[in-house]
């Protein structure tokens, strides 16, 4: 699975969540926001370019894209994103 289609796997499965997954997804998809992979200290950031950062090696393009923890924290920067 290559980053695309990985990134399209975790929209797929916002839009089938609640409300608030929703909005997430949407607000990704707007503004096309870039979900990658970086090593840092935290499980995932947000950057001043807009996009979403995962913790690597923890995530991965491996990482089932339906995992809830996944899911969380990209919902969570996305939120910070759209403040």
């Amino acid at each position: 699975m290559d980053a695309q289609q990985w990134r399209a796997a975790v929209l797929d499965k916002l839009e089938r969540g609640g409300p608030v997954c929703r909005r997430a997804a949407a607000h990704i998809l707007a503004h096309d926001v870039r979900i990658g992979f970086a090593p840092q200290h935290t499980g995932a950031r947000w950057t001043l370019r807009g996009d979403i950062e995962l913790k690597a090696p923890t995530y991965s393009l491996q990482t089932d894209p339906a995992d809830p923890w996944v899911l969380g924290i990209v919902v969570h920067e996305a939120m910070h994103l759209q403040q």
